[in-house]
């Protein structure tokens, strides 16, 4: 009987369920005539008497109050001022009876729901992960390309297959003028978060320099259905066009980045970059001098300004600049390589060639810094060396019609009339539009080379 009306674990038994219960159990005393029972109902209290008493108390309960017996009417009253107490010290004790009672699984879930202060170990790994994040991006705000790679590279797994992370490596490779590898780092990016907005206008100009025409396009209407209050949409829009050679619809582009953010510094370069394509000069100048105003530490604007001056041939202005370039990021290979080119111009060959070949230790499969130092080579008649230069740069550049027609000029210098024949008549085939300049070349195979057109740009 105990274990059949014990009351449930998560609430107590009511006053009116205690009654019932004491009278059934009575009842089934006096029926099989045990003296005593006890009822496990909370209170831990025994109630002993004889059935026949039990019994009468039992019918007498059900009377109404003015029917009752006087004798009677005291032990119901006594026995329900003890049902009451039995009640409150049931109801007082609950806590502590159901937390004692209570499933292991309970148990565990209100445990798992107290905060949990992290331990020494994890607070020590945090920060050491912090301080390793914070390194990498001082490098990469400080322009150290190598060392901010180094850095991102040495993260954890998990932290380094992040999109933040990836998107940080392939700005270190864009700054260093690493196109293939900043665009496979961005393409990793993508697919780890396809919503992520900033940085995509350095990734379609990596795609613009590769060419990547029809993954360029995508990534525009990706961005547009992404978010058009974006400058980097509007960036990244406007390279489309760009590369496909609609330049005014370009700057109209970019100037919509302008008008959604004017401190955009990038936009105001992009813009500049195809006002240079156009040849206005006086506008692309405008656009430069607005993203410095926005950041002076902005080195693609210090190298617009002189891809400006060195096409206007005041090449010392464009030395100026290129060096201002490289100040901020000394390590990208294609600013060296201009910076030699504006020294080439110059007639400052010395410096020139020291200059490119600093270029092509930074990047060996840089075509343009080898082309420019072997023809500064073989002004100051180093005639040996250019040519060692130009076999390099064959293999690097099969196709380049001017690496075969700056060949032959130097095997004429050297003598060797038949290889200069042959490198002017492949060059010829390569580049048929130039067939005018390229027979020239070879009519004079024979003739001095005094008055040789041999121009630095």
């Amino acid at each position: 009987v105990t274990h059949a009306v014990a009351p449930s674990r998560e609430m107590p038994a009511p006053a009116s369920a205690t009654r019932r219960v004491t009278r059934s159990a009575a009842a089934t005393a006096s029926s099989t005539g045990v003296g005593s029972i006890n009822l496990a109902l909370g209170s831990g209290s025994e109630r002993t008497g004889s059935g026949g008493s039990n019994d009468a108390m039992s019918m007498e309960e059900d009377l109404p109050p003015h029917k009752k017996k006087p004798h009677l009417q005291q032990n119901v009253l006594s026995g329900s001022l003890g049902a009451r107490q039995s009640q409150n010290w049931q109801i007082g004790g609950s806590s502590s009876w159901s937390v004692s009672c209570q499933s292991p699984r309970v148990q565990h879930e209100q445990t798992s729901s107290a905060p949990m202060l992290p331990s020494a170990a994890d607070t020590s790994e945090l920060c050491a992960l912090f301080r390793q994040l914070a390194k990498a991006y001082r490098h990469l705000c400080m322009y150290r390309s190598h060392e901010a790679i180094t850095a991102f590279t040495d993260l954890p797994k998990c932290q380094h297959n992040t999109g933040w992370v990836l998107a940080q490596l392939a700005t270190a490779h864009f700054n260093m003028a690493q196109h293939r590898q900043a665009e496979q780092a961005f393409r990793r990016c993508r697919q780890l978060e396809p919503h992520r907005v900033r940085g995509m206008e350095i990734y379609s100009t990596v795609l613009w320099f590769l060419k990547r025409e029809h993954e360029l396009c995508y990534l525009a209407q990706e961005m547009v259905a992404l978010d058009r209050q974006a400058p980097q949409t509007w960036c990244v829009l406007g390279n489309c066009f760009s590369l496909q050679r609609e330049f005014e619809t370009a700057i109209k582009f970019f100037h919509r980045a302008i008008q959604v953010d004017p401190t955009f510094t990038y936009a105001y370069t992009l813009a500049g970059h195809e006002h240079v394509s156009n040849e206005d000069f006086e506008k692309a100048t405008a656009s430069f001098r607005d993203a410095l105003r926005y950041d002076q530490r902005h080195y693609n604007a210090w190298y617009g300004l002189g891809t400006i001056y060195l096409k206007q041939e005041k090449y010392q202005l464009a030395e100026y600049h290129f060096r201002r370039a490289l100040e901020i990021n000394p390590r990208n290979s294609v600013l060296h390589c201009y910076r030699g080119m504006a020294l080439l111009s110059n007639h400052t060959f010395d410096e020139a060639i020291a200059v490119l070949q600093k270029a092509k230790e930074m990047d060996p499969a840089n075509p343009l810094a080898r082309l420019r130092k072997a023809m500064a080579l073989s002004h100051v008649e180093r005639n040996a060396e250019a040519l060692q230069e130009l076999v390099a740069l064959q293999h690097l550049a099969p196709r380049e019609s001017t690496v075969y027609v700056q060949m032959g000029k130097v095997q004429k210098k050297l003598g060797r009339l038949h290889e200069a024949l042959s490198s002017f008549n492949q060059a010829l085939d390569l580049d048929p539009k130039s067939a005018n300049m390229i027979k020239a070349h070879i009519d004079r195979l024979q003739m001095s080379d005094l008055n040789e057109d041999d121009s630095m740009l």
